[in-house]
Formats: C-alpha cells, sequence, structure tokens
C-alpha cells in the first residue's frame, strides 16, 4: 500500500530563491540532498524542476558487503514513502568502506513541479503548524557565501602514466577481451577551509547540468554537475540516456552550430555510443515485454554550457514495479561508465586506474512512493570529506581501436576544467 503524506503548495516565492535558500539549511542537517534539473530544456522525461530532502526518519545502509536489489525492493515497500540516496560503482561486485548503498525516507520533501513548489509533509510527524514554520525558517536563513581557500587540484596520471595504461587497454581491446574501455583518471588534494554549499552554488552556475546533486551525509559531502540520466522507471516504462561523445564548446553561435554537427557526424564518436546503446538495450531486453525494447532517439547532440553531449535515448516496457527494481541491478553500473561488455571491462579498469572509483561512476536517485525512481550518472562530481579534508574528483573518456591517447587525454582534461576553475576561482 502506497503511504500518503500530505502535500501543501509554498506561494509567494520562486523556485531559484528556494533553492538557494534550501542549500543554505543544509549544514543544519546531517541527511540532505537536493537533485536540481535546473530547468534544463529539451530533456526527454523531465518531471521534476527539483526534489529536496532532508531528517532521516528511517534509512538502509549497505556498506561492508555487495549490493543487493532485494534489500531496497524490500525496504520500500515496507515503508512505501519517499526514497532517496545512492549506489556506490563498485558495490556491485567489491567492499567499499566509503560508499556503498544508502538510502533513508526523509521526514521532509519539497518538490518544483511545472513552476508550483510543494511541500510533502509526514503527518505522523508534522502537520500546518510545524510546516509553516519550517518553511519560515528556510526563507529566513542567512546566506553563508564563504569563499574559502583557493584549490589547485592535480592528478596523479600525468600523460605517460595515461599512455602507457593506454597502450596496455588496447591490447586488451586488439586480443578481443573488450571492445570499448571507459578509462578515468582522479584528482584529489587536502583543503583546510572549504565551504561545499558556496562552492556547488559557483559549480551549478558555470554548467547548469539536468541532473545535479548536492548531497551531505554526515561528514561526506557530494557535489554533482552530472548532465546523465542512467535509468527512470515510470509506470511501467523503462527509460535509459546513455551519454557518449563529447566536444567543447565554441566561441561564438557559428563555432558551436560547426562543432556541434562535427560531433553528429563524427564516425568515432558515433561508434562509442552506439557500443554502448547496444549494451544499454541488452541490459533491459533481459526484463522486458517481447519487442518492447526501443531506441527514441540515437546519437543526439545536446547542448550544455560548456560542452555538447551525444545522448541516445532506450527505452522499454516491463510486467510489473518489482521487475524495474531487478532490471536496475541488471543495468548496474551504468555502462557509459564501463564499456563493454561489462563485467570483463570492470576487470580490466580496476587493474589500469590508480583509485576506486567509490560513487563516482555510481548512481544518486530518488523513489517515489508509488515506486517510480530516476537516477542519474555520478559524473562531474566533486567528493568532500569534512573530516579527513580530502576533495576529489574524476573524470573519463571511452578507449577503443580507433582511439589515439593524445585525444583521449585531452578529453579528460576538458571535462575536468569546469571543475578545476571553480575550485580555483
Amino acid at each position: 500500500m502506497t503511504f500518503k503524506r500530505i502535500v501543501k503548495a509554498v506561494n509567494g516565492i520562486c523556485a531559484d530563491t528556494f533553492k538557494n535558500q534550501l542549500l543554505n539549511i543544509s549544514e543544519e542537517h546531517d541527511r540532505f540532498i537536493l537533485l536540481d534539473s535546473n530547468n534544463y530544456e529539451g530533456y526527454p522525461y523531465s518531471e521534476f524542476g527539483f526534489l529536496c530532502a532532508f531528517d532521516s526518519i528511517s534509512e538502509i545502509e549497505a556498506n561492508n558487503h555487495k549490493f543487493d536489489i532485494q534489500e531496497l525492493t524490500d525496504y520500500h515497500r515496507i515503508i512505501s514513502d519517499w526514497t532517496f540516496g545512492y549506489i556506490s560503482y563498485e558495490s556491485l561486485q567489491t567492499d567499499n568502506d566509503t560508499f556503498g548503498l544508502f538510502f533513508f525516507q526523509p521526514r521532509f520533501v519539497f518538490f518544483q513541479k511545472e513552476d508550483k513548489i510543494y511541500a510533502a509533509v509526514h503527518p505522523e510527524h508534522d502537520n500546518d503548524e510545524t510546516i509553516n514554520t519550517l518553511i519560515n525558517q528556510i526563507l529566513t536563513k542567512q546566506t553563508n557565501q564563504k569563499q574559502g581557500d583557493k584549490i589547485t587540484l592535480k592528478t596523479d596520471m600525468s600523460f605517460d602514466k595515461y599512455q602507457t595504461a593506454f597502450k596496455s587497454i588496447q591490447q586488451h581491446i586488439r586480443r578481443g577481451d573488450t571492445y570499448e574501455v571507459n578509462f578515468c583518471i582522479n584528482f584529489k588534494t587536502e583543503v583546510k577551509n572549504l565551504y561545499p554549499v558556496s562552492i556547488y552554488k559557483s559549480l551549478i552556475t558555470k554548467t547548469k547540468a539536468p541532473f545535479s546533486a548536492f548531497l551531505r551525509k554526515s561528514n561526506t559531502y557530494v557535489l554533482s554537475a552530472s548532465p546523465e540520466r542512467f535509468l527512470k522507471h515510470t509506470e511501467l516504462k523503462l527509460i535509459a540516456q546513455p551519454m557518449k561523445g563529447t566536444a567543447g564548446r565554441g566561441k561564438n553561435q557559428a563555432e558551436d552550430i560547426d562543432i556541434q554537427y562535427e560531433l553528429s557526424v563524427n564516425t568515432k564518436e558515433r561508434a562509442e555510443n552506439i557500443m554502448i546503446t547496444d549494451l544499454v538495450r541488452n541490459d533491459l531486453s533481459r526484463f522486458a515485454l517481447r519487442n518492447s525494447v526501443c531506441v527514441e532517439e540515437l546519437c543526439k547532440v545536446y547542448k550544455f554550457e560548456n560542452v555538447f553531449q551525444m545522448i541516445t535515448t532506450v527505452s522499454s516496457k516491463i510486467q510489473s514495479k518489482s521487475t524495474a527494481f531487478q532490471a536496475l541491478k541488471a543495468a548496474f553500473p551504468p555502462g557509459s561508465m564501463t564499456g563493454a561488455p561489462k563485467h570483463r571491462t570492470m576487470q580490466i579498469i580496476k587493474n589500469h586506474e590508480t583509485f576506486e572509483r567509490g560513487l563516482y561512476s555510481g548512481s544518486i536517485g530518488y523513489i517515489t512512493p508509488e515506486g517510480n525512481f530516476d537516477f542519474s550518472v555520478v559524473i562531474r562530481t566533486l567528493f568532500y570529506n569534512s573530516e579527513t579534508q580530502v576533495i576529489n574528483f574524476a573524470v573519463g573518456s571511452a578507449i577503443t581501436d580507433a582511439s589515439v591517447a593524445g585525444a583521449e587525454y585531452a578529453e579528460c582534461l576538458l571535462k575536468a576544467e569546469t571543475i578545476t576553475k571553480t575550485l580555483e576561482s
């Protein structure tokens, strides 16, 4: 049975102002998440302008064993309520002490749908009086725009080291072990004075990414400017949108038009995208109704604030809501961040990368009381631990037989540029 919250409209304030104010209160709540589409126009299957949840009524966490989808399925069935959280990349194959699977049932949920903001209140904990008090506290919270120290992150993967790993990966490709490998490099440093909210606001101003997320779990902060959806479930339909193919923006509209066209017809970039599309189609077909897997949009180039991205939209129909959770497990981790075939490629990745991905390349998202869900791919994302004072992020690119080391390394640096410039400023 679906749990029923009291839904109350929040009137008289614009969404952007309210989002900023919600971020300002995040330091007062050790369970906090904001998922923000930044009102990106034209992205298929967009539903909410933003979703924000904080304070935990109940939660489920698995850091020391592999991702078991049944645990999450059972947990959501019991609470039948809004659920927010993440699944780390490595929770599928290894133990990981930093990130695993974590979801919580929040006391407070705010969301924007169309042009209206709503509060979804748990009737056993709150009423009109308490929610009105909370909204007033949110609106009157003073902005904390501390800048902190200038931060310079460098990767331990020099081009020489990258080239060595690149050659080894291509040997695997030429032996037939894999067709495509998403190889990533990590940037990391220690920092004393860092203010996650200020950095996140600056990052989102520069990117306006449609799957942005600000997450706090005690001492751990996740600042994500992801442009990519992993998997969405709505009613009895699944939608995946693998992203492969990147190009930088031009200096003017004329350059943009040329770059967008060149990316759309680039044989190598299309081949990389189609390889992952085939992988995703296979993942979804395992639980799809017969003949229902459909490529709705192939290799379409979307424009973002600082890059162009090639995206394919794949959908399928399923028999039941429980099947959607099984499909989530089957499709995990996102194929755009592994390569193909998935599991052999993940072994090759682990043998060549210099860091554990953790939540990077995993997913952040929500589950509605009805059991629908939407999860992003965790890329273009900063991770900060306020206890250890370590901050890091990773970027990657797809290596195929046709790839050139210098071009792939340059693509990694292009993807890192917005984050590094945000921290340095």
